[in-house]
């Protein structure tokens, strides 16, 4: 049974994870970030799966997504702490 939940729970995880990176990596944008006009670039040349997905593992946990969040107002900054060690930022659409 708890090995079942661990299975469903990662799992939940990783498509978590793809609905975003994969979203972002071809069209620059979440179904969210469309309706709120803004989009995902990268700060190097070209955004890559793998920016995508660093920048969403918060997303998983709300306690890391809370952490995350944090960093903008704490370094009183536009930029998560994943989207600083992606380097990427959210920008206008």
């Amino acid at each position: 049974m708890i090995g079942e939940l661990f299975f469903v729970i990662v799992v939940m995880g990783i498509l978590t994870i793809a609905y975003w990176a994969v979203l972002e990596v071809k069209i620059g944008q979440s179904i969210g970030k469309l309706v709120m006009k803004i989009k995902v670039k990268s700060d190097t040349k070209q955004l890559t799966a793998w920016q995508c997905v660093i920048r969403n593992i918060s997303k998983v946990s709300t306690v890391i997504l809370f952490v995350d969040a944090l960093y903008m107002f704490i370094k009183q900054t536009n930029q998560r702490y994943l989207d600083m060690i992606a380097k990427t930022k959210v920008v206008e659409a």
